[in-house]
């Protein structure tokens, strides 16, 4: 955030949160995976092109996926998954008078996200392809503890809702499927809450970064036993209206993140 920056918590991401898990649970003859993720977020914030924060490092994940045909015409995808880690911060400290100076650190990353994707096959089950078109919601919710354990620390909660709208292609093969995935993210809101700024009349500010379009994409291989897959996520937010106070705002910021997933039935 510029000079600082922040999310109000919602209750509608965990209300989806809560919602995933009921499906999860409600869905019997259902194929329920496991998964453990590892990956690389690289996080950048800018102000008219001029770079003003980077960060980058590991991530690590666990969740559950459910795929489940609801009929002949289409097939229920949906994912819950849980994140974190530490990564590298370089940007800068702001002073009060606006000046400011290079700054290294560390922030945190702990989050929950989740989708639910419908897929409509297209092509009969003995076909040796199909690309079929699919739709859905998903969210993102976490929380950035930025400067861990330095002077200059304040918490960051993002939230992020958004339809998801792609093409699933399978190559049926009689040991494992391979198959790819390609979404476009249509944010319908963003939310950042800023915390513990630990500044004169602020010390929580609410903020709307502007919606832009994201991307998601999945490739893999896959049978009845595992799926191994690879994975990138990309959510881009606008540069946010000035807080209440009119003196901070969220600029442009970037989030992408690649990765493997690694999910094995029991």
């Amino acid at each position: 955030m510029r000079n600082q920056r922040f999310i109000p918590s919602r209750p509608l991401s965990w209300m989806l949160t809560l919602m995933f898990m009921g499906a999860l649970h409600s869905v019997r003859a259902a194929e329920f995976r496991p998964f453990a993720t590892i990956s690389y977020l690289s996080w950048e914030e800018t102000v008219d092109g001029d770079r003003l924060v980077s960060e980058d490092g590991p991530l690590w994940g666990a969740g559950i996926q459910l795929r489940h045909d609801l009929s002949t015409a289409m097939i229920l995808d949906a994912k819950l998954e849980l994140f974190g880690g530490v990564v590298n911060y370089d940007g800068a400290v702001f002073d009060a008078d606006g000046t400011s100076e290079p700054y290294d650190g560390e922030t945190g990353y702990l989050g929950v996200s989740g989708d639910a994707t419908l897929i409509f096959p297209v092509l009969p089950a003995s076909a040796k392809a199909s690309a079929q078109p699919a739709l859905g919601i998903g969210f993102h919710r976490w929380v950035r503890e930025l400067d861990q354990g330095g002077d200059y620390g304040y918490d960051e909660t993002w939230t992020t809702i958004y339809l998801r709208g792609g093409l699933e292609a399978i190559v049926f093969n009689d040991y494992a499927d391979w198959y790819g995935q390609a979404f476009l993210i249509l944010p319908l809101s963003n939310d950042e809450d800023v915390d513990n700024l630990g500044l004169v009349g602020a010390n929580a500010i609410s903020l709307e970064p502007e919606k832009e379009p994201g991307l998601s994409l999945v490739i893999g291989r896959r049978n009845d036993r595992w799926d191994l897959a690879l994975t990138l996520d990309y959510l881009h937010f606008g540069e946010s209206d000035l807080d209440a106070s009119g003196l901070f705002f969220q600029p442009e910021s970037e989030w992408l993140r690649l990765g493997a997933r690694a999910g094995f039935s029991f």
